[in-house]
Parts: C-alpha cells; structure tokens; sequence
C-alpha cells in the first residue's frame, strides 16, 4: 500500500516546455501563416499544461489514508480523462510542427530560416519526450487502479493471489516512476537548449512573445 501512496504522490506538474504565443514587434521575416501555425501550438501546449498541472489535483494520499478506494478509483479515472487529452493535444502538435518545418523552407533571410529551424528541432524532441512522459503516467494510473481493484474489500477478504498482484504490480509502478523521472530530466535539460534557441529566432526573427 506504500508503494501506491508513493506512485500516486509523483504524479507532479508536468514540465511544459511550451511555446509562446508570438506577435510581431517590426517587419517580421516569417509569414504571418508561421505565426499563426507557432501560436496554434501554443495554445496546444499550454492546454497540456493545464491538463497535467497539479492546480485542484486531488489529494490521492488523503484518500488512501482514508481508505476511500472508490474516491481513488474515481479521481484516478478523472485523471486519465485529462490525461489522455494531454496526449492528444501532444500528438496534434506532432503535426503542427511538421507543417512549421515546411513552411521554414519558405524563409528567405538565412539567419532566421537557421534560427527557426533550431528552434523546431528542440520543440519536436521536446515533444517527443513529453508524449512518453504522458504515456508513462497514464501507464501508471492506469496500475495504480488495478492495485486498488485488489484491495478494495474487506480486508478479510484481500487473498493470496491479490496480494502477489499487488507486489508484481508495485514492481511496475516502481520501474514507470524510475522512468517518468528519467524522462523530466530529459526535459529540463531541452528546456534549457530551447530558452536560448527561442531568444535567437525571435531576435533574429523580429518577433516578441505575447504577455
């Protein structure tokens, strides 16, 4: 039971690398198609933001000390709700940066064609690395309810056999939280390459991010 109070607590903010929205501060040297496709993912981004954040989470730990096993049930459920839209909105933005990448090759000034192109790179394995930290962590609720599904009863009543599931499970959730940790470093370290790459193309690109 240790081990789910500990796997339901990781479920952290999630580490949005997000893109800002755009407006154009002088003559900008993309199209304003570019633009609008870059702020269409921000919006994109920042939704995921909302939808994995931990603003209003329930307290899981609070309701396993309760043993309200229902209450979990259902939180974990509304959980991948947002979840699973998180990752859709991930995979929309898989091809919003495609068509950003080709409307690059449109970009006659040199300098901000090398500089947007960058700046693509980073979000698209930014991105990448997001959709398996999401997928992790709807692999991980998604244990986590099978652990509660065994010991939702009277305890009279938890068997030999749920007990070995629970163990087995809890092995599971200990290798997805190991992970889910690998993969935030990962994007804490994207972030940094992508906030110097993001000052570049705005600069080179004559554009200011929207406040």
């Amino acid at each position: 039971m240790k081990k789910l109070i500990i796997a339901l607590s990781v479920l952290i903010v999630l580490g949005v690398l997000g893109f800002g929205a755009y407006k154009i501060f002088f003559a900008p040297k993309v199209s304003q198609e570019f633009i609008d496709s870059h702020n269409k993912i921000a919006d994109l981004d920042s939704e995921v933001e909302k939808l994995t954040g931990s603003v209003n989470a329930t307290d899981f730990e609070k309701l396993m000390s309760d043993k309200n096993y229902n209450g979990v049930i259902k939180a974990v459920d509304d959980t991948l709700v947002n979840e699973n839209q998180a990752l859709l909105n991930s995979k929309t933005i898989s091809q919003e940066l495609a068509k950003l990448r080709t409307m690059s090759d449109k970009i006659s000034d040199a300098q901000a064609k090398e500089a947007a192109l960058k700046r693509i790179t980073l979000g698209e394995k930014d991105n990448v690395t997001k959709i398996k930290y999401i997928e992790i962590r709807i692999q991980l609720l998604g244990k986590m309810k099978e652990v509660v599904s065994h010991v939702n009863k009277d305890e009279k009543l938890i068997t030999v056999a749920d007990e070995k599931a629970v163990d087995a499970l809890g092995k599971q959730i200990d290798e997805a939280i190991s992970q889910g940790e690998a993969l935030q470093r990962e994007l804490d370290t994207i972030r940094t390459q992508y906030e110097a790459a993001e000052k570049e193309f705005m600069k080179v690109s004559g554009l200011s991010e929207v406040k």
